[in-house]
Formats: structure tokens, C-alpha cells, sequence
């Protein structure tokens, strides 16, 4: 199996990873590749952070999808693939979706390397380690423009 690690740094915006659970996981690139449609590959999904791209319906909408899939977590990166620096605030858009998963965030240039590199490796997913420092804001307490 091919192992993918990353020094992407992630925010998230619901609950707490558990880190030690998911200290190695598989993290499945999401077809259709933005998950604002029915998810196809939930098979493979089922039980592993999905990982989807930017753009097309909220961040609400894909997290929820990927949960219907079965992920037990969410990687959203950015679809600007140049993109190294600018934060998106992921911020609950009230529009219905019920997500209990942990969902987070990753700038469009890791994002966009961790989606060729399962690519490029002729896999459908890749095991993964997350190195980040744990931050957690409510999305109930989350406004934007709250410094995390």
C-alpha cells in the first residue's frame, strides 16, 4: 500500500480528531472529485477520511455527503492549486445537513500534491498520518474573522 505523508497544515472546523485512532488511516480521494453529487466510491470510502476539492456546493454539502459515504472524517482542499498561503473560513452555511464528522481544510498546493501523489502512484487511496496541531473552535462559536 502506498504511503502518503504530508506536512499540510489543517484547521478544523467541528469536532476533535482523535489522533491516536487515526493515527494511520486511508485517505480517499472523493469521485466525483468535488462530492457535491452522490458520492460513487463509498465502498471504498466507508470507515477513512474522504479527501474533496473545493468548489460547486458549501463545505456543509460535502462533509455531509462523505459522511453518507461513510468517511469518518473530511480533508477539503483548496481548488486554486496555487494556493500556499490563503485561509478559507469554513463556516456553517445553515442549510439543513446534519455533519457530526471532523472536517478540515488544507491549502490548494498540499491539497493538490496529496491528490497527484495517489495519483501518480496508481492507487485509490493512501495511508496517512495527520501531524497537525489540534485546534478547536464550536462551529457554534465560530465566526468569521475569530482568530483560531
Amino acid at each position: 500500500m502506498y504511503s502518503l505523508s504530508s506536512s499540510a497544515t489543517c484547521v478544523l472546523v467541528t469536532l476533535p480528531l482523535n489522533f491516536n485512532r487515526y493515527d494511520e488511516i486511508d485517505l480517499v480521494p472523493s469521485e466525483p472529485a468535488d462530492g457535491c453529487q452522490p458520492i460513487v466510491n463509498s465502498v471504498l470510502m466507508h470507515g477513512q477520511v474522504a479527501l474533496l476539492q473545493r468548489g460547486m456546493c458549501s463545505f456543509a454539502e460535502k462533509s455531509w455527503r462523505a459522511q453518507e459515504a461513510g468517511a469518518v472524517a473530511v480533508m477539503i482542499y483548496d481548488s486554486d492549486e496555487n494556493n500556499d498561503h490563503r485561509w478559507i473560513d469554513m463556516v456553517r452555511d445553515g442549510d439543513g445537513f446534519d455533519v457530526v464528522i471532523p472536517s478540515m481544510f488544507v491549502l490548494g498546493k498540499e491539497g493538490w500534491r496529496i491528490a497527484r501523489g495517489i495519483q501518480e502512484a496508481g492507487t485509490r487511496v493512501a495511508t496517512i498520518k495527520i501531524p497537525v496541531n489540534e485546534s478547536y473552535v464550536s462551529v457554534y462559536d465560530y465566526y468569521p474573522g475569530t482568530l483560531w
